[in-house]
């Protein structure tokens, strides 16, 4: 068993090859030999394996891609009324699952633990479960078509009768951030968050298909074919590069990212494409000269941005090319996510929507002359997304993606 522990995964590529119905019901019997709160076993587990109900969950409820690709997706239900003291059903329903989990990997069946799925409502209804069932959650499940590899784990999360973090050779800082607000972090505190997030994203369409969003469509057809090479500054899930490479934008980039953690998961992704080097580090100096930097979404997630916007002109030939790509904090989305943080909502990730005209002002005093900025995006979580302009209104669109030549 501590084996099964140690190698499981989670697994969201699957092959094309149906799971029986043995397989999945012997599964979901694991789950059902999980504690749960008072033995009162209130959970209900609806597993679809039906490729005209997998397309209904995707058109009417929204569910993700992933649920249709799955050869077998189980929704797990829990009654709402039924010890809901301490979230007791749900600590029961979650027990069970991670009991299937482990029960699949250990026949061979991979599977990914999902609280993405859609409208929850629409998939009660769709699936005709009655009222009082609460989704917790859903777990797909099918033969896998990739190996994951083991993902780092935190050092000093144990303590013994009484709380302490224990700063660790892997973990020089002690406490953690409280705020999503990047300037109250250090880099090696964005460095630690990075390793960990860096698989932390579910496998909706946007996260693993960002190319399926019309503001990312965007952004990579405003950024022109590259002939010279290229570094791509702190891109983290690198999604716009490797669009770019894929493309036939760029022939030669290096990817400049915090750890090793994070460049071992890109290698994997990119491992199909060519001309793509890695280096790692948070100092910010570069020995290479380059014919074009990109800060993609890259600013507004570290303490001080204008550090970056100077190493860029340090390591860029001159007349060479930089792009800037920023959350705009005059735009609704910086609204809403102002909005989030005082309301105490969660946040996904650390970053801090920035002016433009802080950011003109540290682009310009670096020794770079603005070419051409781009409004993309009017209006948050849109589909379709493709407004672009470079007139007055860019100044409320969600991305602003700057252009400028070093002097």
């Amino acid at each position: 068993m501590d084996k099964i522990i140690r190698t499981r995964r989670s697994v969201r590529k699957y092959k094309n090859r149906k799971l029986s119905r043995a397989a999945i019901e012997k599964i979901i019997e694991a789950g059902t030999y999980a504690p749960s709160a008072c033995n009162m076993q209130m959970w209900h587990f609806v597993a679809v394996d039906d490729e005209r109900i997998k397309s209904g969950l995707e058109s009417h409820a929204g569910c993700p891609q992933i649920m249709k690709d799955a050869p077998a997706t189980v929704f797990v239900f829990y009654d709402r009324n039924v010890n809901k003291e301490h979230y007791a059903n749900i600590q029961s329903a979650a027990a069970a699952i991670q009991n299937m989990l482990l029960e699949a990997h250990s026949i061979g069946i991979g599977s990914v633990w999902m609280c993405t799925y859609g409208d929850k409502e629409k998939v009660r209804k769709l699936l005709g479960v009655p009222q009082n069932f609460i989704l917790v959650a859903a777990v797909c499940f099918g033969y896998p078509d990739e190996s994951p590899s083991c993902p780092k784990r935190r050092e000093g999360v144990v303590s013994f009768n009484s709380f302490g973090r224990e700063k660790t050779a892997n973990e020089k800082i002690e406490k953690y951030p409280t705020t999503f607000d990047p300037a109250k972090w250090t880099m090696e505190q964005v460095r630690d968050y990075r390793e960990f997030s860096i698989r932390a994203k579910s496998p909706s369409s946007e996260e693993h298909h960002p190319e399926m969003k019309g503001e990312f469509k965007a952004i990579v057809e405003e950024i022109p074919k590259i002939e010279g090479s290229v570094l791509d500054v702190f891109p983290h899930f690198a999604n716009y590069s490797y669009a770019l490479l894929a493309a036939g934008k760029l022939k030669d980039v290096t990817i400049y990212e915090m750890s090793d953690a994070v460049v071992s998961f890109l290698k994997k992704k990119f491992k199909q494409l060519n001309g793509v080097k890695f280096k790692t580090g948070i100092n910010l100096r570069f020995q290479s000269h380059f014919d074009a930097v990109l800060c993609l979404e890259s600013l507004e997630k570290v303490p001080n941005p204008e550090k970056i916007i100077s190493a860029a002109a340090e390591c860029l030939k001159k007349d060479g090319t930089l792009y800037v790509l920023f959350i705009n904090k005059s735009s609704v989305t910086a609204g809403v996510h102002r909005l989030r943080m005082m309301r105490g909502l969660p946040v996904r990730v650390p970053f801090n929507p920035l002016p433009y005209r802080r950011v003109k002002s540290m682009i310009e005093k670096n020794g770079f002359v603005i070419e051409d900025t781009v409004g993309i995006g009017i209006i948050p979580k849109t589909k379709t997304g493709n407004y672009k302009t470079r007139g007055p209104m860019k100044r409320f669109c969600k991305f602003m993606l700057v252009k400028a030549r070093k002097k």
